[in-house]
């Protein structure tokens, strides 16, 4: 297996922070990047589920989801309270990270903080 492994963290989200807040939004924002890097999704969206903090609690709501695709899976959780999201794409075969982050800047904006980590799996 030649794949890759792509982790973004995101914060300070204002354009497309409706993308954070609307499930189906975020639905389509996930099938799409999918088109976009040419993998193949198992489903016709993710499964998604929304997240109320409990009163008090360290946790902010938002929603959590994972999206099967023949090549592995894509995670994420949204953190509308504090306009950011998390995203994690796990391939066994390689795509073009480039392609993965012009669309996440075409729907996040360039004002928004990335940390991107990414790396080559070899099994």
């Amino acid at each position: 297996m030649d794949g890759l492994h792509f982790i973004l963290d995101a914060k300070n989200v204002v354009t497309g922070h409706d993308v954070l807040t609307d499930e189906n939004l975020l639905s389509d924002f996930i099938v799409e990047l999918c088109n976009r890097v040419g993998l193949t999704p198992l489903d016709e969206k993710p499964h998604i589920y929304k997240l109320e903090a409990p009163p008090d609690s360290h946790f902010v709501d938002g929603y959590t989801g994972v999206f099967v695709l023949k090549e592995s899976h894509i995670t994420f959780h949204t953190f509308s309270e504090v306009a950011g999201f998390a995203l994690d794409i796990f391939s066994c075969k390689k795509f073009l990270q480039g392609d993965a982050l012009k669309f996440i800047d075409e729907t996040f904006g360039r004002e928004s903080d990335f940390i991107v980590v990414s790396f080559e799996r070899k099994l």
